[in-house]
Parts: C-alpha cells; sequence; structure tokens
C-alpha cells in the first residue's frame, strides 16, 4: 500500500500498526506546523509590527491547508481501520460525531441545574469515545478475508514468504 492510498483512499483495510503510523504522520506535521510558526511569529516584537502581515497569512493558510488534510486522511485512516474490524465506516459517526455534542447538551443542561442528566449524558459520551478508541486502534482486526478486502496481515505474510 503506498502513502496516497494509506493516507486518503476510504477503500480496502489496514492494521493498527499502518493506523498508528498515519497517528504518529499527523502529530509530526502538526508539531512542525507549530514550530514553524512559534518560529515565525517568534520576531513580531522585535520588528515592526507590519512583520505580522506578510507572516500572519501565510501561516494561517498553512495551517487550514494542514487541518483540512488531516482531516480528511484521519477519516479515511479510520475507515479503512474500521473496515479492518468488519464494520462500516459509517460507525464513525456514532463513535466521532456524537461525544462532542453529547458534550456540549450535558454542558447546557449543567447551567440550569440538571445534575442527573448531565452525569448520564456525560457517561454515554464518555463510553462513545472509550468504545471508539478501543475498537479502532486497540483490537485485533477480522483475521482472513471480509468483505472490505484481504486481511492486511496475511497480504504482508504471503509477500514476505516469497521473497
Amino acid at each position: 500500500m503506498d502513502w496516497r492510498t494509506l493516507l486518503f483512499s476510504f477503500r480496502g483495510r489496514i492494521n493498527r500498526a499502518k493506523y498508528w503510523l498515519a497517528t504518529l504522520i499527523y502529530t509530526g506535521a502538526w508539531l512542525l506546523f507549530c514550530l514553524v510558526a512559534a518560529v515565525a511569529m517568534s520576531g513580531i516584537h522585535a520588528v515592526a509590527s507590519s512583520a505580522l502581515t506578510g507572516a500572519g497569512p501565510t501561516l494561517l493558510a498553512l495551517g487550514i491547508i494542514i487541518f483540512v488534510g488531516a482531516i480528511w486522511s484521519s477519516f479515511a485512516v479510520t475507515i479503512k481501520r474500521l473496515h479492518d474490524r468488519e464494520m462500516s465506516g459509517w460507525l464513525l459517526l456514532l463513535l466521532w460525531g456524537l461525544p462532542g455534542p453529547l458534550n456540549v447538551i450535558a454542558a447546557s443542561w449543567a447551567d440550569s441545574g440538571s445534575l442527573v442528566l448531565t452525569i448520564v449524558i456525560g457517561l454515554i459520551s464518555v463510553t462513545l469515545t472509550i468504545w471508539g478508541f478501543v475498537e479502532i486502534a486497540c483490537l485485533k482486526g477480522t483475521t482472513g478475508p471480509n468483505a472490505y478486502g484481504a486481511d492486511p496481515l496475511e497480504v504482508k505474510l504471503t509477500r514476505r514468504w516469497r521473497a
């Protein structure tokens, strides 16, 4: 599997190692961006404020490009990981999409004094988050081919034995 397929395709399956490799790539790209931004912005107080007009919009555009690319890629990688567990990519809506709104609802109910509902909704949100993490990042994929493709570990072993 090439890098483009790993990071941007929604088809097929990937094992846990490739999922964590992609996560490492996202983390490295974001840390590199933060380092570049910090270095670029560090001289602003020493130089005239007009320096911000050149660096600010450029860094903002670069940050948006990295963010959009990472979001697209993380959806692709996570869906392939769900495929490896023989689950539909639509499950991602439940695992990633629902905890955020649930937290907002819980926070709004906490302000109105509904402590029991706040705790119940918070527990549902935490449960979905933990379930998603374990399902996507920790559990082994299904052994052998499934509806989404060949077992990525079997393909790897087959190639190694032929060499």
